[in-house]
């Protein structure tokens, strides 16, 4: 994601779907193995650093930065989780849009 010229919200999202789709054998190993709350810390340290190096559009200081980024990890890991669960049915494109709608 650090890698992206643009830092918009609509081609992160895209992005991080397609990363997880393209590596989902690796993401249902983990599943399915019980590995969760591994992949939840790892999830959680990434996502806070992504915002907190990338986004400038809200104030991430202090406790703000600490709940706004517990929030949004645990929605996005959760809706990640599901995703896998069923099988990467549900398109791409829905998924970053929810994304952008809940994350901004």
């Amino acid at each position: 994601m650090n890698r992206l010229p643009k830092k918009d919200p609509d081609v992160i999202s895209e992005a991080y779907f397609e990363y997880v789709d393209e590596n989902s054998g690796l993401f249902e190993t983990l599943v399915k193995s019980g590995a969760e709350s591994i992949l939840m810390a790892r999830f959680t340290f990434y996502v806070d650093q992504f915002y907190l190096n990338n986004v400038r559009t809200i104030s991430f200081e202090g406790d703000y930065a600490r709940y706004w980024n517990s929030f949004l990890s645990a929605g996005l890991y959760n809706m990640t989780i599901q995703w896998i669960k069923d099988g990467r049915k549900a398109p791409i494109h829905l998924l970053a849009k929810l994304a952008v709608k809940v994350g901004g």
